[in-house]
């Protein structure tokens, strides 16, 4: 069974930039929802139309690949005050095989009011593949 060796994820903000104090986390959780990988960070300011990343996770184990497929990526924000963060995200799960399992969504907002945080599906793979 392939392992978990690295996790990444790297954002594209939109119209709405994110504010320099504004605490960014990105949480990688199997389909038992164990937490398998974690980043917490401000990160900085991210100008509007800007890529930035990626960012390593801190890996909480070494979890198989049949164990990640059907997981979940959990993305917030924590905001020192008002702050309204439009963006995508794509992470990229590295395994000891080789393949990559690489989660993704487009045309996210998050704000200091209810939309906090969101959490997104990680598909199961088609087909193993290398890069």
């Amino acid at each position: 069974m392939p392992q978990l060796v690295n996790a990444t994820i790297a954002f594209r903000t939109n119209d709405d930039d994110k504010d320099h104090d504004t605490n960014v986390t990105a949480e990688v959780r199997d389909r038992f929802e164990n937490l398998v990988a974690r980043v917490s960070d401000t990160f900085g300011h991210f100008d509007d139309q800007t890529s930035n990343g990626p960012f390593s996770l801190e890996l909480l184990g070494q979890p198989s690949k049949s164990s990640v497929e059907g997981g979940t990526v959990l993305i917030r924000i924590d905001p020192k005050g008002n702050d309204t963060w439009r963006f995508n995200f794509v992470v990229k799960l590295h395994f000891d095989d080789g393949s990559i399992l690489s989660p993704s969504a487009d045309g996210i907002e998050l704000n200091e009011h209810e939309e906090q945080q969101q959490t997104f599906g990680i598909p199961f793979a088609l087909a193993a593949t290398g890069s």
